[in-house]
């Protein structure tokens, strides 16, 4: 039967079918630029990365990702390892492990050391060794369980201690700690006793008891400590730093019986007849890790920083290094996000400058492309869809719909008393008029606020005229084009009587509002109006509320997730959204309901969230933090004009736990009926269930009951308007 329908059915609505994430899909951008740690297998280099991880195919130059929304359960790997059967384990620094296996494209979680710290995984057998910040632990592969952790490792060593490296050799366990090493054989009864280990320190002759690393090469081990190399010769170390161009070590490899350190900025090969060490490739700074290909190619991870990030190969037949980066943002700080008239998503880095992503690729705009600094920290994209970006010490930069880019300097605005070059811009938003208003922080010349008019002319307003502070935080506009501006001591409300070029008519002065009025705190994070004129004051202590119908009385907010608010803006259907440091929190629009999201209960990607950025046409909403960038699949997009944009799917729908028939770019104030094609109404969603533009039934009646199989009619209809619009839907049950 279901056979015969699906026949039917896909005849009649194979053109009608839409494929879509569903309401409250995550997806996660990170940059992946972190190496720590890489291992090269079969064809293909797996990095562990500071926003989760990736392999890369030599062969075709294709990369695959996996973060916390697909596949994941952290983002801060430590390490990588690959066991007998293929299998890629990945240990993180807040204890998670996950193993996948290829073959299946299948992904393990193990989670019995969560809140430890990982450091190095090492396969021994059908076992694995972990490197703990207490010790080590083995954990029993087959039996999914920890068999046992070693925490006294040697008299020497005194309490837990962190085990940064870990090498095996035969039935022999060699560990890397701050303080020495340790050493021990599984052929001994209790590993867990001290008196199990022997210890070597600054003692017997390491150059330092730091050990990063620990190597086994020709016969003999191999330590790398802060302080060089040494070498095991009977029960004393001897260091062997002759030519080394870096004693800090970060990794020792044995390949094809040659031994390779890696230092901050050279791969050397140790040369044993002449006694020395030679670098293998010309300087490439900051190295962490490091694989060596069958043909001599070095592979090697490197620390995102000012002078690097990513991995790179050094191919020893063209003596040159190719620089590789992972697909991804170009970093993870994000301060402010915006989407412009083209929908492509703007994003503003006190670090890392501007970048942009256009749904296939990411671009950066840094010093190199003309930005006075790469500290940005907010961006707003205006009515001609130029994007205006400000930030500590950076100006005004304007990117116009060519890409040209514009900066606005000292030259117009004033930089601070200590140095005129370094121009604080916190803020930016256009009004109603398509003025560009712009607060310039810690103004040397007291102008902290700047107004730049569609015809290109500057008017401005000082301290001296009565706003608060010239530390200034946010501003917005309310019906009345007042200008409400955050300070650090407190609100000023600038009403300029639509007269920029007239200063007779302001009213500034006692235009404030402060702890005096109900303020929690003066010090002013962020300040927002929404669509029914309560302005929403974020301060240090927690978030306030002014109502213009009770203009008396500043209220407090009571169920954030935190009280430290970094942002609060206003979706499209007028719901309250707060960054804090604890996560998201949202107010819906009816002033009572809540809904909060953080990394306990959400893929969000960091809880310390500092800026959001809608999408109103398909209601995504990007949730900027401390450390990468999330998306949430929201119905909050834009009321479309009519139904004919309505858009419904997948038909055929089969009706089953967890799928969803979806209708999209729908108008406002609508309801949807669905009935059977005798006109029997089998569930109704009404209006106020519909939260935005989109919906979606799952396949039950009003008895929460799913269908029979069969077709249906949904009716989407405006009651006040009589609009409508019907289609089919053809039902398969599962």
């Amino acid at each position: 039967m279901k056979i015969k329908y699906f026949l039917i059915l896909l005849i009649l609505f194979c053109t009608n079918v839409t494929i879509l994430a569903g309401v409250g899909d995550w997806t996660t951008f990170i940059s992946q630029t972190d190496v720590r740690d890489l291992i090269l297998f079969n064809d293909h280099i797996w990095c562990a990365t500071n926003g989760g991880v990736f392999s890369y195919q030599i062969a075709t130059g294709n990369y695959q990702q996996y973060n916390n929304t697909n596949g994941l359960t952290s983002l801060d790997a430590r390490t990588i390892e690959v066991d007998k059967q293929g299998n890629i384990w990945i240990g993180f620094g807040d204890g998670w492990i996950n193993r996948f296996n290829p073959a299946a494209d299948e992904w393990n979680i193990i989670q019995d050391y969560v809140g430890r710290k990982i450091y190095d995984l090492e396969a021994i057998g059908d076992s694995m060794l972990i490197a703990l910040d207490i010790g080590i632990s083995l954990y029993d592969v087959q039996r999914r369980e920890v068999k046992e952790t070693y925490k006294r490792l040697g008299w020497q060593l005194t309490g837990e201690i962190a085990v940064l490296d870990i090498l095996l050799v035969d039935r022999e366990i060699w560990a890397a700690t701050g303080s020495g090493i340790a050493r021990s054989s599984f052929d001994l009864a209790n590993l867990m006793a001290p008196e199990s280990w022997i210890n070597y320190s600054t003692l017997q002759g390491l150059p330092s008891n730091t050990i990063n690393t620990l190597e086994f090469h020709n016969g003999t081990i191999y330590a790398g400590t802060e302080s060089g190399v040494a070498v095991l010769q009977g029960q004393n170390w001897s260091a062997i730093n002759s030519n080394l161009p870096d004693l800090e070590i970060m990794k020792l490899i044995s390949k094809n019986n040659e031994l390779y350190a890696v230092t901050v900025g050279y791969v050397s090969r140790w040369i044993a007849e002449e006694n020395l060490w030679r670098n293998v490739a010309p300087f490439l700074r900051p190295l962490t890790s490091l694989a060596i290909a069958e043909n001599g190619d070095l592979w090697v991870g490197r620390q995102k920083s000012g002078e690097g990030k990513g991995f790179a190969r050094f191919s020893i037949a063209d003596q040159t290094w190719e620089i590789l980066l992972p697909p991804g943002p170009p970093g993870n700080i994000i301060n402010g996000l915006a989407i412009d008239h083209d929908e492509v998503l703007w994003c503003a880095s006190s670090y890392d400058g501007i970048f942009r992503f256009d749904g296939q690729a990411w671009r950066q705009y840094t010093t190199a492309d003309g930005l006075i600094n790469n500290a940005v920290e907010m961006v707003m994209v205006d009515s001609q869809n130029r994007k205006w970006f400000g930030g500590i010490g950076s100006g005004l930069v304007m990117i116009d719909a060519n890409d040209t880019i514009t900066v606005f300097h000292n030259e117009i605005l004033s930089g601070i008393n200590e140095d005129p070059n370094w121009v604080v811009v916190s803020d930016i938003k256009e009004d109603q008029y398509n003025n560009v208003w712009i607060l310039n922080s810690f103004a040397a010349n007291n102008n902290v606020v700047a107004v730049y008019t569609p015809q290109k002319q500057w008017y401005f307003f000082s301290v001296q005229e009565g706003i608060l502070s010239k530390v200034l935080t946010s501003l917005d506009f309310d019906r009345a084009d007042r200008v409400w501006v955050g300070t650090q001591s407190g609100v000023s409300v600038i009403d300029y009587n639509n007269t920029l070029a007239n200063k007779t008519d302001d009213v500034i002065a006692g235009n404030n509002l402060t702890t005096a009025d109900g303020l929690e705190n003066n010090n002013i994070k962020d300040v927002v109006i929404d669509q029914d004129e309560i302005v929403w004051i974020a301060t240090e202590a927690g978030v306030n509320y002014w109502n213009p119908s009770a203009p008396q009385k500043v209220s407090y907010q009571y169920g954030l997730l935190s009280n430290s608010v970094n942002s609060v803006e206003i979706d499209i259907r007028n719901n309250k959204w707060f960054g804090t440091s604890a996560g998201v929190s949202i107010l819906g629009s009816d002033g009572y309901t809540w809904t909060h999201y953080s990394t306990d209960n959400s893929p969000l990607v960091n809880d310390n969230v500092t800026s959001f950025g809608f999408d109103f046409e398909t209601g995504k909403v990007y949730i900027g933090t401390s450390n990468g960038l999330s998306v949430l699949e929201t119905p909050y997009s834009r009321p479309r004009e009519d139904l004919n944009q309505v858009k419904a799917g997948p038909n055929p729908f089969l009706a089953g736990p967890g799928n969803e028939f979806t209708f999209l770019d729908l108008a406002d104030d609508v309801s949807i009926k669905i009935m059977t094609e005798n006109g029997m109404i089998v569930r109704k969603i009404d209006n106020e269930n519909i939260l935005g533009a989109v919906t979606s039934w799952d396949g039950k009646n009003s008895n929460d009951e799913y269908v029979a199989s069969g077709i249906y009619l949904y009716v989407i209809y405006n009651e006040d308007t009589g609009q409508n619009r019907v289609g089919k839907i053809a039902v398969i049950r599962e």
